[in-house]
């Protein structure tokens, strides 16, 4: 089965490289008379996208906390497992939301095109003054009304003996809400892996779970505040991920 899934969603990849000059087509006429319009097609048009892979790689979504969601711009920090992990968050976002991702995605043809569209931005890990121009940009988004999501673990998590675990956390992620003084949504994903990174290039099903916490206001943090804020983030991401553990073992228990 899991062949058959791999080529449905590779061929669904082709197809949509092959339409995306419509789309872009159909994205420039709608941008004409209004930019947030065109914004809002992109982003419903992403989402549909994204929730027909789940489909067809064969994805049980499990997602809590939506109700957490807010209205307006937001930060949103994730865990980073998989590429996957920002196929399975973005059908929840409510607004125009990009990510920031690593400048090697942005040499990937037709997908980068995608991502710039979608307001992603390239984060350069290597250059400081490129990296601090892409961390002004990200501002620049929030500002304007734009959400961006981060991945404060700098690079994805690759411990294959715990599902459950957290790297450390870069500081310099959280400069976006320091900054705009926008409100820092922590997300949680979990088992996303198991989609495609840890058989590479095959597809499989798999159970993957996605938790939104309140979100955290930073507009009247004081620098003492903000400058723990990393780690209380990390610190309550770890937890819902104990509690993931928790259920997995009390289930095969049962």
């Amino acid at each position: 089965m899991f062949f058959i899934r791999t080529v449905a969603f590779y061929l669904f990849l082709i197809v949509f490289c092959i339409l995306g000059p419509l789309f872009w087509l159909v994205w420039l006429v709608i941008r004409l008379f209004d930019r947030t319009a065109a914004d809002r097609y992109i982003l419903g048009l992403v989402k549909g996208l994204c929730r027909i892979g789940w489909f067809l790689a064969g994805t049980r979504v499990d997602a809590r906390g939506t109700e957490n969601i807010p209205d307006g711009a937001a930060v949103y920090a994730l865990n980073h497992w998989s590429i996957f992990d920002i196929v399975i968050a973005y059908p929840f976002m409510k607004d125009r939301t990009g990510f920031i991702a690593k400048k090697s995605l942005g040499k990937i043809p037709f997908f980068s095109w995608w991502m710039k569209f979608m307001h992603c931005l390239f984060l350069d890990r290597e250059n400081l003054r490129e990296g601090y121009k892409t961390i002004q940009e990200g501002i620049d988004k929030v500002n304007s009304g734009i959400s961006m999501a981060i991945f404060p673990e700098g690079t994805r998590n690759k411990d294959q003996e715990d599902r459950y675990s957290l790297l450390e956390f870069k500081a310099g992620a959280f400069h976006l809400a320091e900054k705009s003084k926008a409100p820092v949504v922590p997300v949680v994903v979990q088992n996303t892996s198991a989609c495609m990174e840890d058989h590479m290039p095959w597809i499989k099903s798999a159970n993957v779970r996605i938790t939104f916490l309140p979100a955290i206001e930073t507009k009247d943090m004081d620098r003492k505040t903000l400058k723990a804020l990393p780690e209380r983030v990390r610190q309550e991401m770890a937890e819902v991920l104990e509690g993931y553990r928790k259920e997995d073992e009390g289930a095969e228990k049962a």
